[in-house]
């Protein structure tokens, strides 16, 4: 018996599996990659809106990290409710999909309510391993009812992709299940 039948499936949380698991490993390395590339633009807006209304932009200003702040969760969940993916996901070939139901604004605002502060957004990740579930999932993507998928090739969806998807299983029936990065290595 090997090591990753030896943990019961149903008692497996994405910390007992990433070491094992190259297809998670890649999953969440892309993950890490697109929030440094969102964060350059996010900066890059937040840095030409606080010059041009004199807001000291220093790493510790309040008034600029609160900007920084807030735009970066609200450009997230716009970019993801429009489009399904933020710049840095379409780039990483990832995208965010519902679990029950439309992606609307209300799910994208909500998944990203912890990219308010950095140490937020790692205890959300870190919340997220250590919790039984989908191993793609942030702790805030439980709460949501989304989770993060492999989208090769990205391509905006289309309006179809938005109406509510069940369980999962009418899905798998149109082709459109799932990918689940949970299988050992052979």
């Amino acid at each position: 018996m090997s090591e990753m039948e030896a943990i019961p499936q149903t008692k497996r949380t994405a910390l007992e599996m990433i070491e094992h698991n190259k297809p998670l490993q890649e999953h969440w390395m892309r993950r890490l990659i697109a929030v440094f590339i969102d964060f350059i633009p996010v900066l890059a807006i937040c840095v030409v809106i606080g010059i041009f209304f004199k807001i000291d932009i220093g790493p510790f200003s309040p008034l600029f990290n609160s900007e920084v702040a807030i735009f970066w969760v609200f450009y997230s969940a716009i970019m993801e409710y429009l489009y399904g993916a933020t710049l840095g996901k379409m780039l990483m070939d990832l995208r965010v999909q519902s679990l029950k139901g439309p992606l609307d604004l209300y799910k994208t605002i909500l998944r990203n309510l912890s990219k308010i502060h950095g140490l937020i957004l790692l205890i959300d990740v870190i919340i997220g391993m250590l919790t039984e579930g989908d191993p793609r999932q942030r702790f805030m993507d439980r709460i949501a009812e989304t989770t993060v998928i492999g989208a090769p090739h990205y391509q905006s969806p289309s309006p179809e992709a938005q109406e509510p998807q069940g369980t999962g299983n009418e899905a798998a029936a149109e082709g459109t299940s799932l990918p689940t990065p949970i299988e050992p290595d052979q």
